[in-house]
Protein backbone atom coordinates (compact mmCIF):
# COMPACT_ATOMS: atom_id res chain seq x y z
CA UNK A 1 0.00 0.00 0.00
CA UNK A 2 1.40 3.37 -1.01
CA UNK A 3 1.64 5.59 1.76
CA UNK A 4 4.05 8.20 0.04
CA UNK A 5 3.78 10.74 -2.49
CA UNK A 6 5.40 13.54 -4.12
CA UNK A 7 3.70 16.71 -4.76
CA UNK A 8 4.03 18.57 -7.98
CA UNK A 9 5.22 22.20 -8.41
CA UNK A 10 1.86 23.16 -9.15
CA UNK A 11 0.63 21.62 -6.04
CA UNK A 12 3.55 23.06 -3.97
CA UNK A 13 2.31 27.01 -5.42
CA UNK A 14 -1.32 26.11 -4.61
CA UNK A 15 -0.21 25.43 -0.80
CA UNK A 16 2.31 28.43 -0.85
CA UNK A 17 -0.70 30.53 -2.30
CA UNK A 18 -2.85 29.65 0.06
CA UNK A 19 -0.57 29.91 3.61
CA UNK A 20 0.42 33.73 2.12
CA UNK A 21 -3.50 34.95 1.66
CA UNK A 22 -4.62 33.28 5.18
CA UNK A 23 -1.24 34.99 6.95
CA UNK A 24 -2.10 38.07 5.53
CA UNK A 25 -4.79 38.73 8.05
CA UNK A 26 -2.81 37.49 11.15
CA UNK A 27 -0.53 40.77 10.97
CA UNK A 28 2.85 38.61 12.16
CA UNK A 29 6.50 39.88 11.38
CA UNK A 30 9.68 38.28 10.97
CA UNK A 31 10.14 35.06 12.29
CA UNK A 32 6.49 34.90 13.51
CA UNK A 33 5.41 34.67 10.08
CA UNK A 34 7.70 32.62 8.52
CA UNK A 35 6.92 30.11 11.03
CA UNK A 36 3.04 30.83 10.61
CA UNK A 37 3.57 31.02 7.04
CA UNK A 38 5.55 26.98 7.24
CA UNK A 39 2.62 25.40 9.75
CA UNK A 40 0.02 26.74 7.07
CA UNK A 41 1.37 25.46 4.34
CA UNK A 42 2.16 22.19 5.57
CA UNK A 43 -1.26 21.74 6.86
CA UNK A 44 -2.55 22.30 3.18
CA UNK A 45 -0.08 19.91 1.60
CA UNK A 46 -0.73 17.42 3.87
CA UNK A 47 -4.26 17.41 2.59
CA UNK A 48 -2.97 18.07 -1.12
CA UNK A 49 -0.97 14.30 -0.16
CA UNK A 50 -4.32 12.96 1.49
CA UNK A 51 -6.03 14.12 -1.57
CA UNK A 52 -3.76 12.04 -3.76
CA UNK A 53 -4.03 8.73 -1.07
CA UNK A 54 -7.82 8.92 -1.50
CA UNK A 55 -7.49 8.53 -5.40
CA UNK A 56 -4.91 5.85 -5.36
CA UNK A 57 -7.50 4.06 -3.09
CA UNK A 58 -10.94 5.32 -5.73
CA UNK A 59 -12.03 7.91 -3.34
CA UNK A 60 -12.93 11.25 -4.49
CA UNK A 61 -12.13 14.19 -2.03
CA UNK A 62 -12.14 17.76 -2.58
CA UNK A 63 -8.93 20.30 -0.82
CA UNK A 64 -10.39 23.21 0.27
CA UNK A 65 -8.51 26.08 -1.04
CA UNK A 66 -10.71 29.00 0.15
CA UNK A 67 -10.25 31.30 3.00
CA UNK A 68 -12.66 31.71 5.71
CA UNK A 69 -12.89 34.26 9.07
CA UNK A 70 -12.63 32.29 11.69
CA UNK A 71 -10.43 31.27 14.46
CA UNK A 72 -6.89 31.59 12.66
CA UNK A 73 -8.38 33.04 9.40
CA UNK A 74 -7.40 29.71 7.80
CA UNK A 75 -10.09 27.58 5.62
CA UNK A 76 -13.20 26.62 7.64
CA UNK A 77 -11.96 23.08 7.77
CA UNK A 78 -10.40 20.05 6.60
CA UNK A 79 -13.64 18.05 6.16
CA UNK A 80 -14.14 17.52 2.79
CA UNK A 81 -16.78 16.25 0.10
CA UNK A 82 -16.10 12.36 0.47
CA UNK A 83 -18.69 11.53 -2.25
CA UNK A 84 -21.61 13.08 -0.27
CA UNK A 85 -20.82 11.11 2.71
CA UNK A 86 -21.13 12.74 6.64
CA UNK A 87 -17.59 11.82 7.98
CA UNK A 88 -15.80 14.31 9.14
CA UNK A 89 -11.18 14.60 8.95
CA UNK A 90 -8.91 16.64 10.08
CA UNK A 91 -5.48 16.52 7.95
CA UNK A 92 -2.71 17.39 10.38
CA UNK A 93 0.66 18.26 8.71
CA UNK A 94 3.47 17.04 10.47
CA UNK A 95 7.30 18.31 10.34
CA UNK A 96 9.28 14.44 8.98
CA UNK A 97 10.59 14.25 12.66
CA UNK A 98 7.76 14.82 14.63
CA UNK A 99 7.08 13.13 17.92
CA UNK A 100 3.78 14.10 18.60
CA UNK A 101 0.26 14.77 17.01
CA UNK A 102 -1.22 18.27 18.50
CA UNK A 103 -4.40 19.05 18.27
CA UNK A 104 -5.73 22.19 19.78
CA UNK A 105 -8.04 22.01 22.09
CA UNK A 106 -10.61 24.74 20.78
CA UNK A 107 -10.73 22.55 17.30
CA UNK A 108 -11.11 19.42 19.12
CA UNK A 109 -14.86 18.84 18.51
CA UNK A 110 -14.30 19.59 14.82
CA UNK A 111 -13.60 15.92 13.39
CA UNK A 112 -14.30 12.02 14.25
CA UNK A 113 -11.08 11.24 12.97
CA UNK A 114 -8.14 12.87 12.73
CA UNK A 115 -5.42 12.10 9.98
CA UNK A 116 -1.17 12.66 10.59
CA UNK A 117 0.79 13.15 7.62
CA UNK A 118 4.75 14.24 8.21
CA UNK A 119 5.30 16.19 4.89
CA UNK A 120 9.23 16.93 3.96
CA UNK A 121 11.12 20.32 4.64
CA UNK A 122 10.92 21.27 0.95
CA UNK A 123 7.37 20.17 0.64
CA UNK A 124 7.68 17.75 -2.14
CA UNK A 125 6.73 14.91 -0.49
CA UNK A 126 4.05 13.93 1.96
CA UNK A 127 3.25 10.58 4.27
CA UNK A 128 0.40 9.54 5.43
CA UNK A 129 1.54 8.30 8.94
CA UNK A 130 -1.61 6.99 10.93
CA UNK A 131 -5.04 8.20 11.89
CA UNK A 132 -6.86 8.28 15.25
CA UNK A 133 -10.73 8.72 15.89
CA UNK A 134 -11.81 11.58 18.36
CA UNK A 135 -12.28 9.62 21.53
CA UNK A 136 -8.64 8.45 21.36
CA UNK A 137 -6.96 11.68 20.27
CA UNK A 138 -8.88 14.07 22.75
CA UNK A 139 -7.79 12.49 26.09
CA UNK A 140 -4.36 13.92 27.51
CA UNK A 141 -5.34 17.49 27.07
CA UNK A 142 -1.72 19.72 28.04
CA UNK A 143 -1.79 23.71 28.80
CA UNK A 144 -0.15 26.35 27.16
CA UNK A 145 3.53 26.32 28.40
CA UNK A 146 3.55 22.94 29.21
CA UNK A 147 6.41 20.93 27.76
CA UNK A 148 5.56 18.48 25.28
CA UNK A 149 7.07 14.79 26.94
CA UNK A 150 10.50 13.81 25.82
CA UNK A 151 11.04 17.16 23.70
CA UNK A 152 12.35 20.35 24.22
CA UNK A 153 9.44 22.12 22.96
CA UNK A 154 6.70 24.46 24.89
CA UNK A 155 2.99 24.47 23.90
CA UNK A 156 2.26 27.99 22.95
CA UNK A 157 -1.80 27.03 23.33
CA UNK A 158 -3.81 24.74 25.00
CA UNK A 159 -3.83 21.33 22.80
CA UNK A 160 -4.21 17.30 23.05
CA UNK A 161 -0.90 15.82 22.40
CA UNK A 162 -1.16 12.27 21.03
CA UNK A 163 2.81 10.18 20.39
CA UNK A 164 2.85 8.82 17.23
CA UNK A 165 3.65 5.83 18.15
CA UNK A 166 0.54 5.41 20.23
CA UNK A 167 -1.77 6.43 16.76
CA UNK A 168 -3.39 3.94 14.04
CA UNK A 169 -0.33 3.30 11.59
CA UNK A 170 0.16 -0.31 10.17
CA UNK A 171 -1.28 -0.79 7.00
CA UNK A 172 -3.73 -2.74 8.09
CA UNK A 173 -4.93 0.48 10.38
CA UNK A 174 -4.48 2.31 7.01
CA UNK A 175 -7.06 0.29 4.88
CA UNK A 176 -9.70 0.60 7.70
CA UNK A 177 -9.56 4.04 7.53
CA UNK A 178 -10.25 3.48 3.49
CA UNK A 179 -12.81 1.53 4.75
CA UNK A 180 -14.48 4.40 7.03
CA UNK A 181 -13.76 7.14 4.29
CA UNK A 182 -16.09 4.64 2.08
CA UNK A 183 -18.70 3.96 4.48
CA UNK A 184 -18.47 7.64 5.64
CA UNK A 185 -18.46 6.61 9.03
CA UNK A 186 -16.64 5.17 11.60
CA UNK A 187 -16.82 1.54 11.74
CA UNK A 188 -18.24 0.11 15.31
CA UNK A 189 -15.36 -1.69 16.50
CA UNK A 190 -13.07 1.51 16.06
CA UNK A 191 -16.16 4.09 17.83
CA UNK A 192 -16.56 1.66 20.60
CA UNK A 193 -12.98 0.97 20.98
CA UNK A 194 -13.27 -3.16 20.92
Amino acid sequence: MNRAFDIEQGDIDLASEFAEVACEGMHLQGRHHEERFDQVMMGKVAEIAFKKFCASEGITVYVDVGIYPGLDGIDESDIFDYQERPLSIDIKGLQPNAKHLLIKCVEAGNAEIYVAVLVSTKHKRAKIEGWLPRKYAVKNAMLAGEKIPGTNSTLRVDNYVVRLEDIYNRDSDIIDLINQIKNGKLLKEQANGE
